[in-house]
């Protein structure tokens, strides 16, 4: 007794059996499809045990001569519901740039309906695996970005699927969970299978999901790009302060002045002043917008325009206002330990003012919450503690060469530091305004 299950329209097609009665079940499939159930089709047949060769292993060896003419017996019709979380997961995708195909090996009209709940417009872009069967590599390759949906397909399309989008310069990741999957999960760029999925599929992928949720994934774009604009902050914030004292110490040389930092000086504030809110930036909160930008280019530098542009303003501005002041205040003939001690404390200020420019590139310091980074918060006020303690504690200013410095000098580091923030903020917002403005063309 030979025993056959799977794609009802497939099985059917292999039954013998009167026109209309299979019209009527074509039919039936279609009905039940719309309604999101998942169908699997049975038939049988008897078939001879002789002549011997048939005989394998005390089972008969079956040839594709008996898959014809089968005995139909009808369907099997179950529900598989969405998860919840999926549909707005989804959404988050679609907002944030990132396609979603799906490939599935299940009925057409099932799979368009359940699209359809979770608001995936597919039905002008469906291919079923017949369809891919007859289509050509390079002809599908022109093809696959528009599809949305791919439908009875099997291992070798999948593959073709991933193989195609690939060639297209995309970023690909597969989920799955058989081990039908796993040549697609390990030819994409980033494999990821489900808790439940079999140990092939497992050691094919990068990455298990625990907890079977598709919005994880979400979760983790999200995460990963919060990492990332993390980074960069850090950087800005660290080569903004490098190239700051590397421009004033070359400007004093070619205007032959003394140094206007003494080493030390320029080591507390790279490593006593700066340290620990450059940490504090890698604990900023994630920003909200950053779902709602596409994917970057995978040739996209850390340290791109915008930034090398910040760098340079902060560098310059702050470097033209010292080189000033140190200009100044050494034709008044003050003490140079005097002067010196300004310079560093109009630096370092600088430094621990222009560090809450840096939590975002996106918007402004002025629409920033003050107190989303405690850590940072934390970080700046002992910092400020650390520059006092330099400048006023006898043991520390022998070691750094400081002098105590009055209320007015304060006020006018102070104010500096906050002249250079305005000058940073008004270029933050300049680039804000034309990255909206692309965006809406874009739209």
């Amino acid at each position: 007794l030979l025993l056959v299950s799977g794609a009802p329209e497939v099985v059917l097609a292999k039954c013998k059996g009167q026109k209309t009665k299979d019209e009527e079940w074509q039919k039936k499939f279609k009905k039940y499809g719309q309604q999101s159930y998942r169908l699997v089709g049975f038939a049988y047949k008897r078939i001879p045990t002789s002549p011997p060769n048939r005989r394998l292993r005390g089972a008969s060896k079956i040839q594709n001569s008996d898959l014809e003419g089968l005995e139909w017996l009808g369907i099997l019709v179950y529900e598989d519901p969405i998860r919840s979380g999926v549909k707005a997961a989804l959404e988050e995708c679609q907002q944030a740039g990132i396609k979603v195909k799906v490939i599935t090996g299940d009925y057409l009209p099932t799979a368009l309906s359940i699209l359809e709940k979770l608001g995936l417009k597919a039905k002008s872009k469906t291919m079923t695996g017949e369809e891919l069967e007859k289509t050509s590599q390079a002809e599908f390759k022109k093809k696959v970005s528009d599809i949305v949906l791919f439908a009875r397909t099997n291992p070798e399309q999948k593959l073709k699927i991933v193989e195609a989008l690939r060639d297209n310069g995309e970023v690909v990741a597969m989920t799955g969970d058989g081990v039908n999957d796993a040549p697609a999960i390990k030819a994409a760029d980033i494999g990821i299978v489900v808790g439940e999925a079999s140990d092939v599929a497992k050691e094919t992928a990068d990455m298990v999901l625990l907890d079977s949720n598709f919005a994880t994934i979400v979760h983790a774009v999200e995460e990963g790009r919060n990492i990332f604009e993390n980074i960069r902050k850090v950087i800005l914030y660290l080569l903004s302060d490098s190239f700051t004292e590397v421009i004033l110490i070359g400007g004093s040389l070619l205007l032959r002045l003394p140094l206007p930092l003494r080493a030390a000086q320029i080591l507390w504030i790279n490593l006593v002043e700066d340290t620990l809110p450059d940490l504090a930036l890698a604990f900023e909160p994630e920003e909200k917008e950053v779902m709602e930008e596409p994917p970057r280019p995978k040739n996209q530098p850390i340290l791109n325009t915008e930034m090398k542009i910040l760098i340079f303003i902060i560098g310059i501005i702050t470097d033209l206002i010292l080189l000033g002041l140190y200009f100044y205040l050494r034709r008044g003939l003050f003490h140079l330990h005097y002067v010196r001690t300004v310079i560093f404390a109009a630096l370092a200020i600088d430094s621990l003012f222009y560090v809450f420019s840096c939590r975002s590139l996106r918007k402004t310091f002025f629409h920033e919450h003050p107190f989303a980074n405690k850590i940072l918060n934390m970080a700046v006020l002992v910092s400020f503690l650390f520059l006092f303690m330099a400048i006023y504690w006898p043991p520390v200013q022998a070691f750094l060469g400081t002098h105590s410095l009055g209320i007015n000098e304060w006020l006018l580091v102070i104010s500096l530091g906050l002249f250079e923030i305005l000058a940073v903020e008004i270029t933050k917002w300049v680039f804000i305004v034309q990255r909206r403005h692309r965006r809406l063309v874009i739209r």
